[in-house]
């Protein structure tokens, strides 16, 4: 695949016409990068409180087992495993997400130095 159809498919995906981008355009993938920056914070504190609240149920855990209460520890420790889960899931994807933001402020950059540099080609 040559690299304009590339670049074009990759645009075309985004929604975007191939081509020299145009003012509308430029605005439509800032939306999309910011759109994705909100993305990724929300995945980012979603995985933090995750987290958060795992280490909150090993400690109640460890408190109850040394009160020596028969019935809870066995409950906390259940909810301490389905957060673990949850957990390794949102960090899992946080993690997707932040790459994709990456890869799009890559692609938004690479776009905008090649058009610079088609823009230097055609000046006399």
């Amino acid at each position: 695949m040559p690299k304009a159809s590339l670049r074009d498919e990759l645009m075309r995906q985004d929604g975007l016409r191939p081509g020299l981008l145009s003012d509308e355009d430029r605005e439509k993938i800032q939306d999309i990068i910011a759109r994705d920056q909100r993305r990724v914070g929300r995945a980012r504190w979603a995985a933090t409180i995750a987290w958060v609240l795992l280490g909150v149920a090993y400690v109640v855990g460890a408190v109850l087992e040394n009160a020596e209460v028969n019935l809870l520890p066995n409950v906390v420790i259940v909810i301490a495993m389905g957060l673990f889960y949850i957990a390794i899931f949102l960090t899992i994807a946080w993690y997707v997400r932040s790459n994709s933001l990456k890869f799009r402020q890559i692609q938004a950059g690479l776009t905008h130095i090649q058009e610079q540099l088609e823009h230097l080609q055609k000046e006399p």
